[in-house]
């Protein structure tokens, strides 16, 4: 790549050519040596005017472009632990079928990958598809006493049921035809093994699915939700709202965004029956863009071309995610904190106020843009 390529903060090799360490938690780092003496009694943090605070709501740029906001750092950090149950589980919280998604989607999470920039994006579609095709299966949630009816047995009625069933309540899918999820069918890239896998999930879950039922009685059931292959037109775009306060609608063209679409619907079906007020899951904020990365920390790595992951190939895949705004314990703000006051808490940093001066280093040395610097007074 050339040099003309690379953001402000990339150090290139040595004379020697070597790369910068890399060190993934701050259990990595070698002894190093401590005073002795104490200067505790000199709390300097009265000289501070600003202060770093360690977030814990920011997301790469690659969550907001994802139809359902799959928290894609998490995940991937837990792939680098190793802890790939625990990854599949935070997809499943926000995507039922990764082993579909990870097909099929056009991956629009990819394209604003802040990786690339230094190489090349994060493959994360195939990351997902690895997780998908291990088979967890979730709990379907406490019994709530209400049933709602799902007309259409498409990839976004599908959805809505696995969310429902997730939420505690009865859910009866009626499709008109005699196959589920038709409209999936016969896709060169989605075998039918995997497709008829997921529709199991979802049946595992609880849900009925009652195919030849063009006419179902709606009459019994506390709420109906519409499931289409294309955008309601007599709905709200972002809760799926109709005149009829019983009555739900979700859908699009696009599959996944399809999707993203029952997703939305069938959380304020679940804010209906519950009593809630109605509104919108608010989207992810905080992004954190290239300017946040500290670069120097992340050493050239080619991106895995293989789609069908080994364990293997999905580790190192996760390792080349910067896991923007999620904090990994990579311990450079303890590192580098001129003042010791980083402590480490639980696995994970936690600033003494009594002590920071507000210089601001944490922030610059936070490979991942988790640490911003606010005014005292805010």
């Amino acid at each position: 790549m050339a040099d003309n390529k690379l953001p402000p903060s990339v150090y290139p090799p040595d004379e020697e050519g070597k790369e910068p360490l890399v060190f993934k938690h701050v259990d990595d780092y070698p002894e190093v040596p401590v005073t002795l003496t104490t200067m505790k009694f000199n709390k300097t943090g009265a000289w501070r005017n600003v202060r770093p605070v360690i977030t814990d709501h920011k997301v790469g740029p690659c969550v907001g472009p994802c139809p359902m906001w799959v928290l894609i750092p998490k995940f991937m950090d837990l792939v680098v632990q190793e802890r790939l149950e625990d990854a599949a589980r935070v997809i499943l919280e926000r995507n039922p079928f990764p082993s579909i998604t990870g097909r099929i989607c056009p991956a629009p999470c990819e394209k604003p990958c802040n990786r690339r920039k230094l190489d090349e994006p994060v493959a994360i579609r195939s990351v997902e598809r690895f997780l998908g095709d291990l088979g967890v299966i979730e709990e379907p949630g406490e019994p709530t006493g209400k049933k709602v009816a799902i007309v259409g047995s498409n990839i976004a009625g599908l959805a809505a049921a696995y969310y429902l069933r997730r939420w505690g309540h009865e859910v009866t899918v009626f499709e008109s035809g005699n196959v589920i999820c038709e409209h999936l069918r016969g896709r060169e890239d989605l075998p039918e093994e995997v497709l008829e896998r997921e529709i199991e999930k979802v049946k595992t879950m609880g849900a009925e699915i009652i195919t030849n039922a063009a006419d179902p009685d709606l009459s019994g059931f506390d709420a109906v939700l519409y499931a289409m292959t294309e955008v309601p037109k007599d709905a709200d775009k972002t809760t799926g709202v109709t005149d009829d306060p019983r009555i739900f609608k979700a859908g699009h063209t696009e599959p996944v965004r399809s999707m993203g679409a029952a997703k939305k619907a069938a959380l304020s079906v679940h804010q209906y029956l519950t009593g809630q007020e109605i509104k919108p899951e608010p989207r992810p904020s905080g992004v954190v863009t290239p300017s946040q990365v500290n670069y120097f920390h992340f050493p050239l790595a080619s991106r895995t071309k293989n789609e069908d992951m080994s364990k293997e190939e999905a580790i190192y895949e996760a390792n080349r995610c910067f896991s923007c705004g999620n904090c990994n314990s990579c311990g450079n703000c303890w590192v580098y904190c001129p003042d010791n006051a980083i402590q480490w808490v639980n696995d994970l940093p936690v600033v003494n106020y009594d002590y920071c001066k507000g210089c601001g280093v944490c922030v610059v040395e936070c490979p991942r843009g988790v640490i911003d610097l606010e005014p005292e007074w805010k």
